[in-house]
């Protein structure tokens, strides 16, 4: 068990894992080790969005910890009509939160402010790493840097990314 923080840590937050609603869900891993989910984002109003892959939703959390609700993934979003498989949720600045791929199709799982959910396909992989609060920076399967649209999918080839305060950098 981990030890006390020391003093200069403070708990903003805590969100138990368990099997009520409120609760985030674990997966079993192997070796009797159970996964919660390893994938969360904080929107602009502070509230956090987590990918609960063993509930198959996203679970709404405010800045606090307390639960605000959830999006249920519907058949149509789960690979087979059963795997939850998005990760990577990065936040807009409209307050949409936009989840990678991870089946065999490339694409984006977009959920908008009013939480509403949108696939957008995509026609390659791209691991996004940023975002400048419009467009998703990242590299594509064949480590090209690009920059995606979320609301079309469009893969253009980039440079640099740019950060959400507009200032262009690049990784490499």
């Amino acid at each position: 068990h981990p030890t006390s923080l020391s003093s200069a840590w403070t708990r903003r937050a805590r969100i138990d894992y368990g099997t009520a609603t409120a609760q985030l869900g674990t997966s079993p891993g192997g070796d009797g080790v159970t996964w919660g989910p390893d994938y969360g984002v904080q929107v602009p109003d502070k509230s956090w969005w987590y990918a609960d892959a063993a509930k198959l939703r996203l679970a709404h959390f405010s800045k606090a910890g307390a639960y605000l609700g959830q999006v249920t993934l519907p058949k149509k979003y789960l690979t087979s009509g059963i795997y939850f498989q998005w990760n990577n949720p990065i936040a807009l600045a409209n307050g949409s939160v936009v989840l990678s791929s991870t089946s065999s199709s490339p694409g984006l799982l977009v959920l908008s402010k009013s939480q509403k959910l949108k696939q957008v396909s995509l026609t390659r992989y791209v691991h996004a790493t940023v975002t400048d609060g419009v467009f998703l920076y990242g590299f594509d399967e064949n480590n090209h840097k690009v920059r995606v649209n979320p609301k079309t999918g469009a893969i253009k080839g980039v440079s640099s990314f740019t950060g959400q305060g507009g200032r262009s950098f690049t990784i490499s």
